[in-house]
C-alpha cells in the first residue's frame, strides 16, 4: 500500500469510491457451455483507482464489501496494486456482487451482473469523511454509484458537494447501464450533478443522450456550458473529441496491435487523464497519454490486468512520439 495514503488520508492525489464486484471469464464460448473460467475483479472505480496506482499516484477507493472470500479478494487485490483500501467497509450482512463474462471471440466479449443487493449498494452519505476529503486533490464518480441504490446515490451526491466546497476537482464518467437506470433518470441525474463536475468524460452514446447533439463538438460545447470545465468524447477506435477551458481537441486512437477485451477501457482512459491533470500536462498531451492507457488495457483479458506502470509510461512518451507535447514534458512531469 502506498505510505503516503496510508497514514490519515494524507498527501492523496485521488478518492474515489462504488461497488467491486468478482469477475469469472469463460476461456472460450459462451457462459452455459464453458467449463474453464478465469477469476478477476471489475468495477469502474475500483479499475481507476488501480490504474491511477500503477501510474505512481496515491488513490483512496472506498466501499462496501463483504466478508465472503470474494470480498477478501477484491481488497486483497486493490491492496496488492497500492490502492489505499483503509476506508473500505467490511459487512457479513450482504454478498459480493458478481459479474460473468462470456468470451465470444479473441475481442469481443459479452457481460453478465448479478449485482442486486450486494454489499456496495448499502453505501450511505457519511462512509467518506471530510477530513479524508480535505486531503485529496481530485474526486473520481462515476454514475454506477448514482444507479445503484438510494444510498450511494445520497453519499454521490454529498461527497461532489463537499469536494467542490474544498476546491477538488471533480472528474466524472456517466457509465451509463441501462440494467440499472432508463436512459431518462440517467440523463435527469447527470443534468442534476453537472455543476458540481470539473472534467466530463463519457463516451459516444451519453453525449448524445446527454446534449441532445449528434456532433460530439456539439455536446463537448453543451457540456461545458452547464459547469464543467473539461468535456471529453472517448470514441474508441476513432479517438477523442474534448472541450478543455476553451480549447478544442481532436486526438487519435493511439493503436491496439492485439486486442483482447474492451472492458476496461474508459476506466483506463480517465486513469491517464487524472494522472495527466495532476501532473500539469497540457491539454493535447492529457488526451494522447489518455489514449494511450486506454489502448494497453484492451490488449489484455480482464478489466484491469492491462493498465500500464509509470515505466511503460515513461518509456512511451520518450521514445514513441519524441517530437510531441508530451516528450518535451516527460521528465519533468513523471518525475
Amino acid at each position: 500500500m502506498c505510505t503516503a495514503c496510508s497514514v490519515a488520508g494524507a498527501f492523496l492525489d485521488v478518492v474515489t469510491f462504488g461497488e467491486a464486484m468478482a469477475c469469472f471469464v469463460s476461456s472460450a464460448g459462451e457462459i452455459g457451455s464453458a467449463s474453464d473460467f478465469t477469476k478477476s475483479i471489475g468495477g469502474a472505480e475500483a479499475n481507476t483507482s488501480i490504474g491511477l496506482a500503477r501510474l505512481g499516484d496515491s488513490a483512496c477507493w472506498i466501499s462496501r464489501v463483504s466478508t465472503d472470500p470474494l470480498g477478501d479478494e477484491i481488497v486483497s487485490v486493490l491492496a496488492a496494486e497500492g490502492v489505499d483500501v483503509s476506508h473500505v467497509l467490511r459487512t457479513d450482512a450482504a454478498q459480493t456482487g458478481l459479474m460473468l463474462k462470456d468470451r465470444l471471440s479473441a475481442d469481443s466479449v459479452r457481460v453478465f451482473y448479478y449485482r442486486q443487493g450486494s454489499a456496495a449498494t448499502h453505501l450511505a452519505s457519511g462512509d467518506i469523511g471530510e477530513g479524508l476529503l480535505a486531503s485529496a486533490k481530485i474526486l473520481h464518480v462515476t454514475g454506477i454509484s448514482l444507479s445503484i441504490g438510494d444510498g450511494p446515490r445520497e453519499l454521490a451526491l454529498q461527497t461532489m458537494k463537499d469536494a467542490r466546497r474544498l476546491g477538488l476537482r471533480v472528474t466524472f464518467d456517466p457509465n451509463f447501464r441501462p440494467q440499472l437506470v432508463s436512459a431518462e433518470a440517467a440523463v435527469a441525474q447527470w443534468h442534476e450533478i453537472l455543476p458540481l463536475i470539473t472534467d466530463f468524460l463519457c463516451n459516444e452514446e451519453e453525449a448524445r443522450l446527454i446534449s441532445g447533439k449528434e456532433s460530439a463538438r456539439e455536446a463537448v460545447e453543451y457540456i461545458t456550458s452547464k459547469g464543467p470545465s473539461a468535456a471529453i468524447v472517448k470514441r474508441g477506435a476513432l479517438g477523442a473529441v474534448a472541450l478543455v477551458d476553451g480549447d478544442y481537441l481532436e486526438v487519435p486512437a493511439w493503436p491496439a496491435l492485439d486486442p483482447r477485451d474492451p472492458v476496461g477501457a474508459g476506466d483506463a482512459f480517465n486513469a491517464g487523464w487524472i494522472h495527466a491533470r495532476l501532473h500539469d500536462f497540457g491539454h493535447e498531451a492529457s488526451l494522447s497519454l489518455a489514449a494511450f492507457v486506454a489502448s494497453q488495457v484492451v490488449q489484455h483479458p480482464g478489466d484491469y490486468e492491462g493498465f500500464p506502470h509509470i515505466g511503460d509510461v515513461q518509456q512511451w512518451l520518450t521514445s514513441q512520439v519524441p517530437d510531441h507535447e508530451l516528450a518535451a514534458t516527460a521528465e519533468e512531469k513523471i518525475h
